[in-house]
């Protein structure tokens, strides 16, 4: 996590205990911005598990349209 993410939360934690629920509650990109930057802490340490839970409730059009062009090319 950058350091600038960090003191971005801290600055909104304020000293007292906040749930993620209320920490981004009025604020959806920071949510994405959060979930992304673990994802790529998971991805660093080799542990895909809790990326492959999140994925496996995404629609099955969310993850095909997700995938380049040219994936399906090498794939026939």
């Amino acid at each position: 996590m950058n350091e600038n993410y960090k003191a971005d939360i801290m600055r909104r934690l304020k000293g007292r205990p906040l749930t993620y629920r209320e920490l981004f509650k009025d604020d959806p990109a920071s949510l994405i911005d959060a979930v992304l930057e673990q994802i790529k802490t998971d991805i660093a340490m080799g542990d895909l598990t809790a990326i492959e839970g999140l994925l496996m409730t995404c629609p099955e059009e969310q993850l095909l349209g997700y995938l380049p062009e040219e994936f399906l090319g090498s794939q026939l």
